[in-house]
């Protein structure tokens, strides 16, 4: 227990209105100093991006309380989008464990603007995530859960809505021209 308190005392503190004060390369590498292997592949899974729901693995609780969460979250988006582009609905039998995400969900798709929808999304995990972090202050719990955090700021950081604009911007002023160039 020693070891992951000296390890989050040294590292800075997120907030989510800030930039990240650290990267996740240089997360990961003080994380090396501190963690041993078995933990450090526990911690690898602390991922949104290339997440991978592994109910049936031995997990620290509270990764596995957000795997249960970040799954139904997502099996939550891909029902909604299947349902209005009329496709195949993905079975319920597969997720749909945390009712906490359904709610979480059904009120980051009611935003009309996307980098709205963005936002809310990132303060629902951010929110689900300190609410784990009151559960578990230390241990591999809290070191997952910073993580996870850092990699939401790391995502938010790259959010420009004027560069945004302006990428949409160019990809309309492609589509309105034909083959040769010539605008409709």
């Amino acid at each position: 227990m020693t070891v992951f308190f000296y390890l989050l005392a040294s590292l800075p503190e997120l907030y989510l209105d800030k930039a990240p004060p650290i990267t996740h390369e240089l997360f990961l590498t003080r994380c090396e100093q501190w963690l041993s292997q078995p933990q450090q592949e526990i911690l690898g899974l602390c991922r949104h991006d290339g997440f991978k729901y592994a109910p049936e693995q031995n997990l620290p609780s509270a990764l596995s309380k957000w795997m249960d969460f970040e799954h139904s979250l997502r099996l939550f988006f891909a029902r909604n989008l299947a349902e209005k582009a009329g496709g195949e609905l993905p079975p319920l039998a597969a997720g749909l464990t945390d009712s906490g995400a359904i709610v979480a969900g059904g009120k980051v798709m009611a935003e009309e603007d996307p980098l709205d929808r963005a936002k809310n999304l990132m303060e629902k995990r951010w929110s689900f995530l300190s609410g784990l972090l009151e559960e578990k202050l230390f241990g591999l719990d809290a070191v997952c859960i910073y993580s996870l955090k850092l990699e939401l700021l790391e995502k938010a950081a790259l959010w420009d809505r004027e560069a945004g604009l302006k990428i949409l911007g160019r990809i309309l002023e492609q589509t309105d021209t034909d083959e040769y160039g010539q605008r409709y």
